[in-house]
């Protein structure tokens, strides 16, 4: 999902984006048919440079691949147990490895100072204590400091297949964009002399499993989303994150 913040005149920057991905109630049924012996999700935000309008191929909004990414990748093994680690762009941290995911917590941040900057925060928590955080400084890696559009990223690991998802959310989803100085909160109700653009991109982006959008809600500057997630092998459909 591709968010932007238009005026009359342009479009507005966008300088953060958060979000708390909750994974306590949260199970995952295992769907590879390959000798994997592991699926995988990539959850995270993301800023971009682009506009949420700007498209490649045709309709892929060229945020995709012109973004900062921070988030977390779970990995789910045959055997039943889970690994986890966080991402900032393609530099990873440590695989902690949990048997469940009960009581498991991450929040995501990301803050562009838009002076070739930009900061970074992952801390996954299980039951409030911390099993994982990383946190720093990184460089703009565009030559527009700027950033215009905030995205939640939710793909496969590369080569992987999704598991199919049952249980949790992410919840708390926001970001915060500039107006006439003055700084404002989305998504939501726009302020006064702005709209808010959004663009879905969905489809079977991981093999095995189709995942599509399937309900959001909350307030301004505070949403929730919920997927459903398609095993394209079975029919067998699951709901969550």
């Amino acid at each position: 999902m591709f968010y932007g913040s238009e005026n009359s005149t342009g479009w507005n920057q966008i300088y953060d984006v958060n979000a708390i991905v909750y994974l306590g109630n949260a199970s995952f049924t295992y769907v590879s048919t390959t000798s994997s012996n592991m699926d995988a999700i990539a959850i995270g935000v993301g800023l971009s440079p682009s506009n949420p309008t700007q498209t490649i191929l045709g309709n892929v909004p060229t945020a995709l691949t012109t973004s900062v990414y921070v988030g977390i990748t779970v990995e789910y093994f045959e055997n039943g147990s889970y690994g986890i680690y966080a991402f900032v762009g393609n530099v990873v941290s440590q695989t902690e490895i949990l048997s469940s995911l009960e009581g498991v917590e991450a929040t995501i941040g990301l803050i562009n100072y838009e002076n070739g900057t930009f900061e970074y925060v992952v801390s996954v928590t299980k039951y409030g204590g911390n099993i994982l955080f990383v946190g720093g400084y990184g460089n703009w890696p565009f030559s527009n400091y700027n950033s215009y559009t905030a995205s939640i990223l939710i793909e496969p690991k590369s080569g992987y297949s999704y598991p199919l998802v049952s249980g949790g959310l992410i919840e708390n989803f926001g970001f915060n964009y500039l107006y006439n100085g003055q700084v404002y909160s989305g998504p939501g109700t726009p302020v006064s002399g702005t709209s808010f653009y959004a663009d879905i991109l969905q489809g079977v982006t991981g093999t095995n499993v189709y995942i599509t959008l399937v309900n959001g809600w909350g307030s301004t500057g505070s949403w929730s989303y919920l997927f459903q997630f398609y095993n394209t092998n079975n029919g067998q459909s699951t709901y969550g994150l």
